[in-house]
C-alpha cells in the first residue's frame, strides 16, 4: 500500500468512525481538542493527520486506532 492509499484510507476510516457513531465533526473536535478547522484540513488532506491525533479520535469514539488508519472495510475483514 502507497502512502497515498493509507492516507486516503485514514480519511475513509475517520469519516466512517465518524458517521458510524452518530457524531459531527464539530463533536469529535471539540472532544478531542483538536481545532475545528484543524481536523477539517486533516480530514481533506489526511496525510496531515498525526498518529496522536488519530488516537484521540479513535478514544473518543471508542474505535481500535487501527480502524481509522486502515479504513473501515479492511478493519472490519481483519476483525
Amino acid at each position: 500500500m502507497t502512502n497515498q492509499n493509507s492516507a486516503a484510507d485514514a480519511t475513509l476510516g475517520v469519516k466512517a468512525a465518524i458517521s458510524n457513531n452518530g457524531r459531527s465533526v464539530a463533536w469529535v473536535a471539540e472532544n478531542t481538542g483538536i481545532a475545528y478547522k484543524t481536523l477539517i484540513r486533516r480530514l481533506a488532506d489526511p496525510a496531515q493527520f498525526t498518529i496522536r491525533e488519530l488516537g484521540q479520535i479513535a478514544a473518543i469514539l471508542q474505535v481500535p486506532l487501527p480502524s481509522l488508519i486502515i479504513g473501515s472495510a479492511e478493519a472490519s475483514a481483519a476483525a
